[in-house]
């Protein structure tokens, strides 16, 4: 059975709060493929999860395949899951159909416009920061564990000053930068 590893915010919380995991777990059901769920926090990412899988840089969502394969970030999750179960509806069309019944042009457009999605919101720093920013004092209330919250709130995760640095920052600034960062979204949706 696959194995699906989503991020929580302790291991004793039932409480998933990536949005880039709840993704790959819609994908997952709307594919009906079974999987279990293991919770994994940042330090098991980048602990356990990076030494089994032999990945140093692997991120969640991934997922951990019967042969023992990783496979992480929630695009190539779903590119994977379209090429494994063509049997099933596709991730990439909104009509249904299968993978093998829907018109290669639908596939091909929903793809692409997924990958936009992916690239023109959260590709680069600055428009991936925005977000991060403006989400930061609520996902440190959500880190209840003593030890991740140490590491959350450190300097070696958010470099020299970085937590102090986050928690003042102008919300209503970081509000405005997010909403021009999602425009070229918006009049896409418009058209």
């Amino acid at each position: 059975m696959i194995k699906f590893y989503e991020l929580v915010s302790s291991l004793n919380s039932k409480c998933f709060f990536s949005p880039n995991t709840w993704k790959t777990r819609m994908c997952l059901l709307h594919k009906g493929v079974q999987f279990e769920t293991i919770p994994v926090t940042l330090l098991d990412v980048r602990g356990d999860l990076a030494h089994r899988s032999n990945k140093p840089d692997i991120y969640v969502p991934a997922i951990e395949l019967p042969d023992g394969q990783f496979i992480y970030d929630s695009f190539h999750i779903a590119e994977w899951l379209e090429n494994t179960y063509p049997d099933q509806p596709s991730l990439f069309t909104g009509d249904g159909q299968s993978t093998n019944k829907s018109h290669l042009g639908h596939i091909t457009m929903g793809k692409n416009y997924a990958r936009m999605i992916d690239l023109g919101l959260g590709a680069s720093k600055p428009e991936w920061a925005v977000w991060f920013d403006l989400f930061f004092p609520q996902l440190d209330q959500l880190i209840s564990d003593e030890k991740l919250s140490n590491y959350f709130r450190s300097d070696a995760r958010h470099g020299p000053q970085g937590y102090q640095k986050l928690m003042s920052l102008d919300r209503q600034d970081l509000i405005r930068r997010a909403k021009m960062n999602i425009q070229p979204l918006v009049q896409i949706l418009q058209e």
